[in-house]
């Protein structure tokens, strides 16, 4: 710790994470940065040794390290939003128990970029993926350079996992419902962010996503009637996140659906007609 000033938070949920806790917490803690840091961690009441494996780190590292211990699980949603309310940095950072950092310079890098460039609302990285029997690079960008909206609504949100991603705090004041309340991960607070600012990427690997694993969201949508109910719930979202930005990435959102023309219009009324009711009730 560098300075009196609270730069970043860095935010780790964790459940059921005791193979992986360890290097998470590490990769966070081997950051080298010229700025003041914590790091804010909810343990969702794993029913392995998760909890005891962060106790001993907080003791390790009391000024840095703070905790969130539930009393029974919550679900993901609900600790992020927990964790999210604990953090006080100026940025945040997120880094899920089952991923880490590879790169010391990560934080560094990102909050430079930050501070230089007011436009800029997220800042993300390539990563490689962890598959079990090897490593994957996911080359996000060939050059370091500002993504595009279109490119991110391609991705469905998912350009890069979260692990990746360092935005400003300030843009969590006045959060809208749907960011909170739509069933499909992170994608809604990285489509809101993407509303706020410019979204920039480095092409440097700086991060490991374990794919795959048993409490990963990739492992979530392995099968087909997983793929089915993700991809329901997620055009859903699009049809609520559409309407909230008063239509302006329609054309664009039509287009990269993945839906033909009579579900895409089916899903947009329908999803109209579930906006109006829930906000009459």
């Amino acid at each position: 710790m560098k300075t009196d000033q609270l730069k970043v938070s860095v935010l780790i949920m964790t459940y059921n994470h005791e193979k992986y806790i360890s290097e998470t917490i590490q990769g966070v803690l081997l950051q080298k940065t010229n700025f003041d840091y914590d790091v804010v961690i909810g343990e969702d009441c794993s029913t392995d040794n998760t909890r005891e494996i962060i106790l001993k780190y907080k003791q390790l590292y009391p000024n840095v390290i703070k905790m969130l211990l539930h009393k029974k699980n919550i679900g993901a949603m609900a600790n992020q939003l927990a964790v999210l309310s604990e953090c006080t940095g100026k940025y945040i950072a997120i880094c899920e128990g089952d991923d880490y950092w590879s790169d010391s310079q990560k934080l560094q890098k990102q909050v430079d970029f930050l501070d230089n460039n007011p436009e800029c609302s997220l800042v993300c990285h390539s990563i490689m993926d962890d598959i079990g029997s090897r490593l994957n690079t996911r080359q996000i960008v060939d050059v370091n350079r500002y993504l595009t909206n279109e490119e991110i609504i391609i991705a469905r949100g998912m350009i890069t996992p979260t692990l990746s991603i360092v935005f400003r705090r300030k843009h969590l004041e006045n959060l809208p419902k749907w960011v909170v309340t739509s069933p499909v991960g992170d994608i809604p607070l990285v489509f809101y962010l993407m509303t706020k600012g410019k979204v920039f990427c480095f092409k440097d690997i700086m991060g490991v996503y374990r794919k795959y694993h048993a409490t990963s969201w990739s492992n979530k949508k392995r099968n087909i009637l997983q793929r089915t109910d993700f991809s329901i719930r997620y055009n859903f979202f699009l049809q609520t996140f559409n309407k909230y930005t008063q239509y302006n990435y329609d054309k664009m959102i039509h287009i990269h659906s993945k839906l033909s023309p009579a579900k895409y219009y089916f899903f947009k009324i329908v999803s109209n007609i579930i906006l109006m009711f829930a906000k009459n009730v």
